[in-house]
C-alpha cells in the first residue's frame, strides 16, 4: 500500500513539474496566504495581543503594493 501511495505521489509531481504555473495555481497560493494570515491573527488576538492595527490594514493596499502600512511589530520579527 505503501509503494502504490508512493508510486501515485511521485506521478503527480512529475506532472506539476511539467506543467507551467498557471493563474488559478496563484490565485490559490493568494487565498491560502490570506488564510493563513487571518488564522494569524486570531491565535495572536488569543493570545492576548493587540490585532486591531493588523485587523484594519487588509482593507486597503499600501501605496507601494503591501498591504501593511507599518513594519511588522518587532516582537513578531
Amino acid at each position: 500500500m505503501r509503494n502504490l501511495v508512493r508510486r501515485y505521489v511521485t506521478v503527480e509531481q512529475r506532472k506539476a513539474e511539467n506543467q507551467g504555473v498557471t493563474e488559478d495555481d496563484v490565485n490559490e497560493i493568494k487565498q491560502d496566504i490570506s488564510a493563513f494570515r487571518c488564522e494569524l491573527v486570531e491565535i495572536l488576538k488569543n493570545y492576548g495581543m493587540n490585532t486591531s492595527t493588523a485587523a484594519s490594514s487588509g482593507q486597503g493596499i499600501h501605496p507601494r503594493g503591501s498591504k501593511f502600512p507599518n513594519p511588522p511589530h518587532p516582537a513578531l520579527v
